[in-house]
C-alpha cells in the first residue's frame, strides 16, 4: 500500500496530497531524490523507506523528453548522472532536460554532445534506450503490471517473489511464518482473524506488560488475576484462559503444553499438530480473538464475558465466513445453470 501511495504522488504530480509533500520535503527537487535527513512526518519517513522498491520497478517512456536528467529514473545511471558530468568542457550549456541530449528536432542522441559533456561508456548505455515515436509528454510505468499502473496487489506480488518473503524476516523464527503462511493461504478464517493472528505472532499486540514498556503509568499485571500479562499469561496461562481451553470444542488443557523462546508460536504450533478437527487454525485463533476481545471489555469496561460467551463467539466466528463462501459457490452455481435450464425449458 505504501508503495501505491508513493507511486500515486509521481504518476499524479498535480494531486493536492503531491503539492503539500513537494512544498513541504523537496521543493527543488523530486521524490526521487528527497532529502531523508529532514524531519518529516510518519507517513513521508514511510514513504521514504520503500522508495528504493518503486524506484526499481519503473521505467520512463521517453516521448517527449521532458524528463529531467538530473532527478529522475530515465536511465539506468540516472544516478551517477552529476558525477559523470565534464565541468570543464565549455563547449555545451549544462543541460537540464533529456531532450536536450537528442539532435535537435529529432530523437536521436546527439552523440557527440553526450560523449563531450559525460564521456563515451554514458553515450553507450544512453544508446540502448530508444525513444518512443510520438507526441506527448514522457510516461512513468509500473514494469511488473502489462497496463503500466502501479496498483496494492501488484506492488505485493513484486514483493512476493523478493527475498524478504522467501526468507525469514531477521528475529522471526520459521515456526511462525510457516504458521502465517498456513492461516493466510487457508480462505475460511476471517481476514480481521487473519490480522489478529499476524500481530499476536509478530508480537505487536498491545499486551500489559508491552505497554507498560512505553508507558509506564499503565498496569503491567493481569485485570483478572493480577500476574504480569504478556502472550503466554493472557492466552493460555491465566486462569480464565485455561477455563475457556478446556471447555472448548478442543478440550486442551493448556499447563500440558510446551513452551520456549519469546511470543507462543510453539504452543500454537502443538495444538495445530494433535491433529484433532476441531483444532483447526481458524477456530484456534478465532477463539484467541475471543479471548482477547474479552480481556480488553474485562480491562478497560469492567465487563466480565461468561467462557460460553466466549466460546459461542468463537464458533460462530469461524463457522458463519465458512459458510458465508459454501452459500457464494453455490449461488454462483446456480446463476451458471439457471441460463441453460430456461434454454431447454424454452426449447421443450
Amino acid at each position: 500500500m505504501l508503495i501505491n501511495s508513493a507511486w500515486c504522488l509521481v504518476h499524479d504530480s498535480n494531486s493536492i496530497v503531491a503539492k503539500i509533500l513537494k512544498a513541504k520535503y523537496f521543493p527543488s527537487t523530486s521524490l526521487w531524490t528527497a532529502p531523508a535527513y529532514v524531519p518529516k512526518s510518519a507517513f513521508w519517513a514511510s514513504i521514504l523507506s520503500i522508495r528504493h522498491h518503486l524506484e526499481n520497478h519503473v521505467t520512463i517512456q521517453l516521448i517527449e523528453g521532458n524528463t529531467s536528467i538530473w532527478n529522475q529514473p530515465w536511465c539506468p545511471i540516472w544516478k551517477e548522472m552529476h558525477a559523470r558530468l565534464n565541468l570543464e568542457q565549455n563547449e555545451y550549456l549544462i543541460p537540464s532536460k533529456v531532450s536536450e541530449l537528442w539532435i535537435t528536432n529529432s530523437k536521436m542522441w546527439d552523440t557527440n554532445k553526450i560523449i563531450t559533456l559525460f564521456g563515451q561508456q554514458t553515450l553507450n548505455i544512453l544508446l540502448q534506450i530508444h525513444p518512443i515515436a510520438g507526441n506527448g509528454p514522457d510516461i512513468l510505468c509500473w514494469k511488473p503490471a502489462s497496463n503500466g499502473i502501479c496498483s496494492s496487489k501488484s506492488a505485493y506480488r513484486v514483493l512476493a517473489t523478493e527475498e524478504t518473503m522467501t526468507r525469514p524476516p531477521a528475529g522471526v523464527p520459521l515456526q511462525v511464518v510457516q504458521i502465517l503462511r498456513g492461516v493466510w493461504a487457508d480462505k475460511t478464517i476471517q481476514p480481521r482473524v487473519k490480522t489478529f493472528a499476524w500481530r499476536l505472532l509478530r508480537l505487536a499486540l498491545g499486551t500489559a506488560s508491552r505497554v507498560h514498556r512505553i508507558i509506564s503509568a499503565i498496569n503491567e499485571n493481569c485485570s483478572r488475576c493480577g500476574n504480569l500479562e504478556d502472550e503466554k499469561h493472557l492466552f493460555f496461562e491465566c486462569s480464565y484462559a485455561r477455563a475457556v481451553w478446556f471447555a472448548s470444542s478442543i478440550g486442551l488443557r493448556t499447563d500440558a503444553l510446551s513452551s520456549s523462546g519469546r511470543g507462543i508460536h510453539t504452543q500454537i504450533a502443538t495444538i495445530l499438530q494433535q491433529g484433532q478437527s476441531q483444532a483447526s487454525a481458524g477456530m484456534i485463533f478465532s477463539i484467541m480473538w475471543c479471548l482477547w476481545k474479552s480481556r480488553n471489555d474485562h480491562r478497560f469496561n469492567n465487563k466480565d464475558w461468561p467462557i460460553a460467551r466466549v466460546l459461542h463467539e468463537a464458533k460462530a466466528i469461524d463457522r458463519a465466513y465458512d459458510m458465508g463462501l459454501e452459500e457464494d459457490a453455490i449461488s454462483d452455481h446456480n446463476h451458471r445453470i439457471i441460463p441453460n435450464a430456461n434454454c431447454v425449458k424454452n426449447f421443450l
